[in-house]
């Protein structure tokens, strides 16, 4: 798959860069798309083609790669949208045959939002959990659970 970046802001000697994914981004010479920056690790994230839709991933950078603002691990990118690198911003186009609007995208804060929410529309509520009572409210002949003078030493 080809695509487009192009330097939207920060120095660059080029504005505009083809490149045909998967292409990895860092410091390093042996990275494909070289940014020589102080604030760019040596491999710092990787563009991939699944499905037809590019998908950023960090690799471990220490400073982050951002796409919208928003710190992520990975995620998908659709055509227009812009990400960061270190100083540089990028816009990348490419082609996406399918509606563009279907593309699922996500960063990290936002993939753990929608893990917790699943997770919790998965469980169901209790409904036989039996409720703490203070010794003074035991009926005569009941016993004493051990919860009662831990509920005293809170009040």
């Amino acid at each position: 798959m080809e695509a487009k970046l192009i330097v939207i802001e920060g120095t660059a000697n080029r504005r505009e860069i083809a490149i045909k994914l998967p292409v990895t981004i860092g410091r390093s010479k042996t990275a494909n798309l070289t940014v020589a920056h102080p604030m760019v690790s040596r491999q710092h994230c990787e563009l991939l083609n699944v499905d037809g839709v590019v998908v950023i991933r960090d690799l471990a950078s220490l400073n982050g790669t951002f796409v919208h603002g928003d710190r992520v691990d990975e995620t998908a990118v659709r055509p227009n949208d812009i990400f960061s690198v270190g100083p540089l911003k990028f816009q990348i186009e490419y082609e996406y045959e399918g509606n563009v609007e279907d593309i699922v995208v996500s960063g990290k804060e936002g993939n753990k939002i929608e893990a917790m929410e699943a997770a919790v529309a998965e469980v169901e509520p209790a409904t036989d959990v039996p409720q703490a009572r203070k010794t003074e409210d035991l009926d005569d002949g009941e016993e004493d659970d051990g919860l009662s003078d831990f509920l005293e030493d809170l009040e």
